[in-house]
């Protein structure tokens, strides 16, 4: 009689044990409270750092585009005042051709 006591109790207490445990899972695993909550923390943070990675890639790309634009600027100004020189040396060799025939009509 002990003998099918005890592996009644022992039976028993397992099956208990066993029940507990499962709606111990249970809880934890429907308690939206601290599962969703934790997902949801981890889904803004991942979204918060992809924002500020994709920003921190618009700005290098507009900061990059801001230093071609202001290379291509630089050129074209230097390409203007190349033009510039050019065309102040070519009129003052036309000054000095009309000098030259000015003073050699004035000679003759």
């Amino acid at each position: 009689m002990k003998t099918n006591f005890i592996l009644s109790f022992t039976l028993g207490s397992i099956l208990l044990l066993g029940i507990f445990g499962l709606f111990y899972d249970d809880a934890f695993a429907q308690n939206p409270s601290l599962n969703d909550d934790d997902f949801k923390a981890e889904e803004r943070q991942k979204e918060l750092e992809q924002k500020k990675a994709e920003q921190k890639e618009k700005a290098e790309e507009r900061q990059k585009e801001l230093e071609q634009k202001k290379a291509e600027q630089k050129e074209k100004a230097e390409e203007r005042q190349k033009e510039l020189e050019q065309k102040k040396a070519e009129q003052k060799e036309k000054a000095e051709e009309r000098q030259k025939e000015l003073e050699q009509k004035k000679a003759e």
